[in-house]
């Protein structure tokens, strides 16, 4: 039916030329039951697309979804110059594992940087706190 045929389509937009199509499929596997069907492709967007838009909506997909399976690879994000990319990957990192988040080595050096929000939230994340 036609169910059987959205994951097939948004497979399909995750790949899309154009990154406002791969952004918005992004956002909308975070929403699906079956996303996490997807974690290789979301992985691939949210910590390797030129499109900021499309890293972060990637990676507030993998958080939505609980993806145990990001929180390695999302780390490499903590380190992005964009500070969207750095500031969705830590509130998705405390979303996926709280507790391992909090032990993060990063944390130190995002309490520390220039962008508020994210020094904030990563204080947040330093003390079991939810960053959101």
């Amino acid at each position: 039916g036609p169910a059987d045929q959205v994951l097939p389509a948004l497979r399909a937009a995750l790949a899309d030329p154009d990154p406002a199509l791969r952004a918005a499929a992004a956002a909308a596997a975070g929403r699906r039951d079956d996303g996490l069907t997807l974690l290789t492709e979301l992985l691939a967007l949210a910590t390797g697309d030129l499109e900021g838009p499309v890293r972060v909506a990637a990676t507030r997909s993998l958080a939505q979804l609980r993806a145990v399976e990001a929180f390695e690879p999302l780390r490499i994000n903590l380190g992005h110059a964009v500070p969207e990319t750095r500031l969705s990957a830590l509130r998705a990192l405390a979303r996926i594992d709280a507790a391992r988040a909090a032990e993060l080595s990063e944390l130190g050096r995002l309490q520390l940087d220039p962008d508020p929000r994210i020094a904030g939230a990563a204080t947040k994340v330093a003390r079991g706190v939810s960053p959101m």
